[in-house]
């Protein structure tokens, strides 16, 4: 909803990675995830990273991928990320969640502890609205108050011409 040019030149710092990390709201399940995973860094959520292509390419191997699979298929709860965070979180430049991946739980978080987030403070300050899980505004029986960024999308290319999704089934 905000331009992503800073997120695009971001300077990695020789890491392969930036993406947000599961902390602050959800530090419980950072912590469980590194037990769960026997790493001492971040969990991340794999929704919106940033990649250097070059960097990746030399670290990232499918052996590497299918060993970690292998070892830990039956502690995999989301793979990607746990993959991700798993092998290469210590090379995850963190991202802001608040700016880069808001997602519906971490805004519904913030109204019920009764802090002063709203829809003008995401309209400001996030880039990238995250609708993670099954909660999506183009199915049928959202929850939630982040639609309205979807809407607004929707609405900016009907009256561009562009052809628009319609509301799906659960």
């Amino acid at each position: 909803i905000n331009p992503l040019r800073p997120l695009w030149e971001m300077d990695l710092y020789g890491k392969a990675f930036a993406a947000a990390s599961h902390t602050g709201l959800t530090e419980m399940a950072n912590g469980i995830n590194q037990m769960r995973l026997d790493t001492e860094h971040e969990y991340f959520n794999s929704g919106v990273m940033l990649i250097d292509l070059t960097a990746a390419r030399k670290l990232v191997t499918a052996e590497e991928v299918f060993a970690c699979v292998s070892e830990h298929e039956k502690e995999l709860i989301l793979p990607d990320q746990d993959i991700i965070s798993g092998l290469y979180g210590d090379r995850i430049i963190p991202l802001d969640s608040y700016k880069y991946n808001m997602t519906e739980r971490l805004f519904a978080f913030h109204i019920r502890i009764g802090d002063r987030m709203n829809i003008d403070y995401v309209r400001r300050n996030a880039v990238i609205i995250h609708y993670c899980g099954r909660n999506k505004p183009w199915k049928s029986g959202y929850v939630g108050k982040l639609n309205v960024f979807y809407d607004e999308t929707v609405q900016r290319m009907r009256e561009q011409g562009y052809r628009t999704p319609e509301k799906t089934a659960e």
